[in-house]
């Protein structure tokens, strides 16, 4: 009975701390500081469900580490500009996650993140989760900023189907392997079930699913074929075929038109617009990750040959740089990353989740948590394209203009472009005269010779090795 009376008063104490999160007075917050770990994550659980997992992590870290932990989740449209306002505010978090489409290097310019190689080499076990090139991969000015989150590094591209529609029109997954083959099941899916909605998008993205490393910010990129010449992806004969394939699905009605605009996740858009299917990139981590907030039960479709890249994606958890004590966060990393029973609880929520307000977490898992492979190819990697940048990191030294001009255009066209919403024979001529315009071709040049040279280190250092 004191247990049960202990676990309310504290999801009393969480849901109230939520509450006041915006709110609250500087003394509480002075006074919560000393004593709770703040977590910040996109995400659309409750403040009961946040409530809930926090009393439950909260319940082990007060006892063996003499802290709590607060989770707190935005929803993914709102994250970014809710996290950027936070880091320069004195209601800063002790842990965020940052994803791989944020630009990290802003952030550190701005002094928001704070370095992690020294504070890893006092948690060895955190560190020992992944090996040394991915922690590499992570770095920024030979510095690294951010835990990795996931159990692998490969990914293909492809689209995720209603499990129960495959089977009711007595289609094999696996035998779907060309975007022209998909074209057909849609077109199939349509006349069979005339009220559903062949193709939705996340968030508004329909990803390409060719095979590309944006090498960081996407302007410069590395293809199979370009080997190791960085190139401008707009350009690219794979770019223009798949925005070009995109229009046409538009206009043929499989992909609802305006779909780039949509704001809710991929899950959300399934059960509001009774969605087919919507394109991902593929492997163990994003395919439970949607799972786990799917309506219906998914089934993945490969459609590229599965690929390692300098992103590798880098998302994965950062510590702000708000002058508090940072060892407590990493050590509260440090137990998540490797206690399974810890992991469970932040993936899978508590046992007494109830149906109606259930914990939504669409991150990847944690490597402790036993993960069998759902791809052949992520156990050995044989079939994979591998980027010469792999484990390399990229940054620019040019003015922030020509980044910010660049990158502008690039939001302006390419979204749209991918989910086929404008012309490609009309928009991408216009793309790629305003990227000329702002500079892309220094930008391509630089990114090359840092290309160039970090090979030559890397070659320098495995020669030095025994």
């Amino acid at each position: 009975m004191s247990n049960i009376l202990s676990i309310g008063r504290r999801i009393c104490l969480f849901l109230l701390c939520a509450c006041c999160a915006f709110q609250g007075g500087a003394s509480e917050k002075a006074d919560e500081a000393e004593t709770t770990i703040v977590m910040l994550m996109p995400g659309d659980s409750s403040g009961n469900a946040c409530a809930r997992v926090s009393a439950a992590l909260s319940d082990y870290t007060l006892d063996h580490f003499g802290f709590a932990v607060r989770i707190e989740q935005m929803p993914k449209e709102e994250y970014d500009a809710v996290l950027w306002l936070k880091l320069q505010s004195g209601n800063i978090p002790d842990i965020v996650y940052f994803e791989n489409r944020y630009s990290l290097a802003t952030y550190i310019h701005y002094d928001l993140l704070y370095p992690l190689s020294m504070l890893l080499e006092g948690f060895p076990n955190l560190r020992a989760c992944y090996p040394t090139d991915q922690w590499s991969a992570r770095e920024k000015f030979r510095i690294v900023y951010s835990v990795p989150l996931g159990t692998g590094s490969l990914y293909a591209g492809g689209f995720l189907a209603r499990r129960d529609v495959l089977e009711e029109m007595g289609v094999n997954a696996r035998e779907i392997t060309t975007l022209d083959q998909l074209h057909d099941l849609l077109i199939q899916v349509r006349k069979t079930y005339p009220e559903m909605t062949p193709v939705v998008s996340d968030y508004g993205e329909i990803p390409a699913v060719f095979q590309y490393d944006a090498m960081g910010n996407g302007l410069g990129v590395l293809t199979p074929q370009s080997g190791r010449t960085v190139v401008n992806l707009f350009e690219s004969e794979e770019y223009r075929s798949f925005c070009g394939r995109m229009y046409r699905w538009n206009q043929e009605g499989l992909i609802p038109h305006g779909i780039s605009l949509r704001s809710e996740s991929a899950a959300d858009q399934m059960a509001a617009m009774n969605g087919f299917g919507f394109f991902c990139q593929l492997n163990t981590d994003q395919v439970q990750a949607y799972c786990r907030n799917s309506p219906a039960a998914l089934e993945a479709i490969l459609l590229s040959a599965p690929m390692r890249t300098s992103e590798e994606h880098l998302s994965g958890w950062c510590l702000p740089n708000n002058r508090r004590d940072r060892t407590a966060p990493m050590r509260f990393l440090e137990w998540l990353y490797t206690d399974p029973e810890a992991a469970a609880i932040m993936v899978n929520g508590t046992a007494d989740d109830p149906a109606e307000d259930p914990w939504l977490y669409a991150l990847p898992a944690y490597p402790c948590l036993s993960n069998e492979n759902l791809f052949s190819w992520e156990k050995d990697g044989a079939e994979a394209w591998l980027s010469p940048a792999c484990g390399l990191s990229f940054r620019s030294a040019l003015e922030d203009s020509a980044i910010k001009e660049c990158t502008s255009a690039v939001r302006r066209f390419d979204k749209a472009l991918r989910a086929g919403d404008i012309d490609s024979e009309r928009a991408i001529p216009l793309l790629l005269e305003q990227l000329k315009n702002e500079g892309i071709t220094e930008l391509l040049r630089e990114k090359q010779s840092q290309l160039e040279m970090g090979l030559t280190k890397q070659g320098s250092i495995h020669q030095a090795q025994p």
